[in-house]
Parts: structure tokens; C-alpha cells; sequence
């Protein structure tokens, strides 16, 4: 009989897509979705924060760097500007 809020979103996930090409090509429009729905079911105005997937520090790459790139892109208020 309690009352909640949700204040916040948060997530940490990508690993697995980071051992795709395709899922990996497909992360940051998936992720900007992914957002997009998670807001309009809950609040259109939630934080919403992304603890990204930053194994191996400096040395990531190939589909594993891109997949943080995906999540880095999301806060790009020019190409998403409903995440600012």
C-alpha cells in the first residue's frame, strides 16, 4: 500500500553484444530505444545513466569498443537532444 517513485534509471549491460558484429552494429540505435521506451512507460524526464562497459581500460577494441562508444553516444545532446 505504499506509494514509489522512480527517480532514476540505471543500467550496465553490453558485454555480451560486444561478442557480436551485428549486435554490436546495432547497440546504440537499440540503446537510444531502449531509453526512449523505458521514459515513456515510466517518465518521460528520468535519469537515465549508463555505467558503460569499459573492460580492459585502454586496450578495448574491435566490437567490445564500440559497443562503449554505442553507450557513449547517447550523451550527445546534438545527434539525441531528447537525452540532454
Amino acid at each position: 500500500g505504499r506509494d514509489y517513485q522512480l527517480a532514476g534509471f540505471g543500467w550496465h549491460q553490453g558485454w555480451q553484444d560486444g561478442g557480436d558484429k551485428d549486435m554490436a552494429a546495432e547497440y546504440e540505435a537499440n540503446m537510444a530505444d531502449f531509453i526512449a521506451d523505458v521514459r515513456k512507460e515510466f517518465d518521460p524526464d528520468m535519469a537515465f545513466v549508463i555505467a558503460d562497459s569499459g573492460f580492459f581500460g585502454d586496450k578495448l577494441s574491435g566490437t567490445r569498443l564500440e559497443i562503449l562508444k554505442a553507450q557513449d553516444a547517447m550523451a550527445d545532446a546534438k545527434k539525441y537532444p531528447l537525452f540532454k
